[in-house]
């Protein structure tokens, strides 16, 4: 009826500790792939299988029940608890914890899931693999009933087939996986794309650059295809060697792009994929003697905090964070209350919106002025 376990070596005649006992119970759980409201073996069970007393798991059990993980039923026996937690991962990345954007988006997590009365619990997500096994361990001894995860867009592929290995309820928000196996909240980043390229375009702009970093993550890909999209619809071309996206961009590359940039035909509009890319240029673009916007024109994705303290203040597109954390909850319950289609995939892409600023300059606006000086 019970699969063997692996993770705890049984032993013949070898009375086994209290906090061993606990583990195996807390494994055969995993193993045998217990959901909430199963009933799990009894203390005979147990007792026999690991040679010890029915006191001792006893003891263990009620050791379980008190942590939550069990709940114990008098004359029916014990199964595996309901819980009201839902597990919020995020990244391990100390330059986050000053991210507007997921602020935002876990400022609507939070809100969205206390407001259905669960109870949100948050982890960062470990940096390294060995990290990362112990993590899922732990993850899987909460008992969770979903999971809802940021990804960035340096979430690797292996990291998602993590998580679908915890066999959880499960929806991601911000970056969808290459993978169709996981429902998601994201932006409509083609559109991000389209927004910048229609900007410049409309401000007499007729030369273009594009940094980014990433290029095989979906939400990037979106950005750089969505800008594309605009300028070709109008008969120009962005020329490759215009085209600066690296998987990942450290200060030596920065200057380099800074100084490939300074050799382009101005005036120039440059998209950078988000606005901490968008801030380093303007940094080195400042330091070069570079005249923003009046040479180069900027606009970053993401309406960072800083982006309208920093000069000239930043155009960015500016995605609804706090409402894709708010319905990627929506979606998560779903799923839990119907179980059904828990199976089911289906995304959302909310619609960007471009806050404008100090860092594009209106080309049309100069000629026209410029014009009427001469009349």
């Amino acid at each position: 009826m019970y699969n063997t376990i692996k993770r705890v070596t049984l032993m013949d005649n070898k009375p086994h500790k209290f906090s061993e006992i606990k583990k195996f119970i807390v494994s055969h759980i995993l193993e045998n792939n217990l959901k909430p409201g199963d009933k799990i073996p009894t203390i005979r069970f147990f007792a026999e299988k690991l040679h010890t007393s029915t006191l001792t798991v006893h003891r263990a059990i009620a050791s379980l029940v008190s942590e939550g993980m069990l709940d114990s039923m008098i004359g029916s026996g014990t199964y595996v608890a309901e819980t009201n937690k839902i597990g919020i991962i995020f990244p391990l990345n100390d330059g986050l914890s000053q991210n507007s954007y997921l602020s935002e988006i876990l400022r609507g997590l939070d809100d969205a899931v206390k407001e259905k009365d669960f109870f949100p619990v948050f982890f960062k997500f470990p940096d390294t693999d060995e990290k990362k096994v112990s993590f899922m361990e732990d993850i899987r001894k909460l008992n969770l009933r979903g999971l809802l995860v940021y990804a960035t867009s340096e979430w690797q592929e292996k990291n998602w087939d993590m998580i679908k290995a915890l066999n959880i309820s499960s929806v991601c928000v911000n970056n969808f996986p290459d993978s169709s196996a996981f429902s998601g909240v994201s932006l409509n980043n083609r559109k991000a794309g389209n927004i910048a390229a229609e900007h410049f375009i409309e401000c007499g702009h007729q030369n273009f650059a594009l940094v980014g970093n990433s290029s095989d993550t979906s939400s990037v890909k979106e950005r750089i295809s969505g800008f594309k999209e605009s300028i070709n619809k109008i008969d120009m071309v962005l020329n490759k060697s215009h085209i600066f996206v690296n998987q990942i961009l450290l200060p030596d590359d920065y200057d380099r792009i800074a100084d490939k940039i300074s050799t382009f035909p101005k005036p120039l509009a440059v998209f950078a994929i988000n606005d901490s890319i968008a801030y380093e240029l303007i940094r080195r673009f400042f330091k070069m003697g570079i005249r923003l916007p009046d040479e180069v024109s900027i606009i970053g994705v993401d309406n960072q905090d800083f982006g309208s303290k920093i000069i000239p203040s930043l155009s960015s597109i500016k995605q609804p964070a706090y409402q894709m954390g708010v319905k990627a909850v929506k979606m998560l319950m779903e799923k839990i209350e119907h179980p059904e289609i828990s199976g089911d995939v289906s995304r959302i892409l909310l619609e960007p919106e471009l806050i404008t600023r100090e860092s594009v300059c209106n080309l049309k606006i100069l000629k026209r002025t410029a014009e009427q000086k001469t009349l």
